[in-house]
């Protein structure tokens, strides 16, 4: 990256340089206090472009992980709820199942009473009925 720079700003100084060398030639006036201001105007503007663009790098990242971090959160977030609700209806599954089997045995009892209650009935009646013939 420093290569880079380097590179850029000798490029930079050299075309400002090229550029303010031919405008001093044509105007004929002694000039090299222009060179140096434009070599360090030159050499300004790429400094502040290169911690411009630094800064630029440094802020994207930070919210590139800024956004990465919110992203798990939510992620974490929806795994835990898929989880949570994944257990609730387990539960509600699991009482559901007892109260259809408690349903389905008091019912099995119900008729199994009813039937007994039909026979003794049936039973007496017909006891009643010998004994009157008597």
């Amino acid at each position: 990256m420093k290569k880079i720079g380097l590179t850029t700003l000798t490029l930079l100084t050299l075309a400002v340089t090229a550029t303010d060398l031919r405008a001093q030639t044509s105007d004929g006036g002694g000039g090299w206090q222009s060179i140096g201001q434009s070599m360090f105007d030159a050499a300004r503007q790429s400094g502040e472009n290169a911690v411009r663009q630094n800064l630029q790098n440094t802020t994207s990242g930070v919210d590139n992980r800024i956004n990465d971090y919110r992203n798990g959160l939510i992620q974490r977030e929806q795994s835990a709820t898929n989880s949570w609700q994944q257990e609730k209806d387990g539960v509600n599954n699991r009482i559901n199942s007892y109260r259809d089997g408690v349903s389905n045995r008091e019912q099995a009892a119900t008729d199994a009473w009813k039937q007994k209650k039909d026979q003794l009935k049936a039973t007496r009646d017909s006891a009643n009925s010998l004994l009157g013939q008597w």
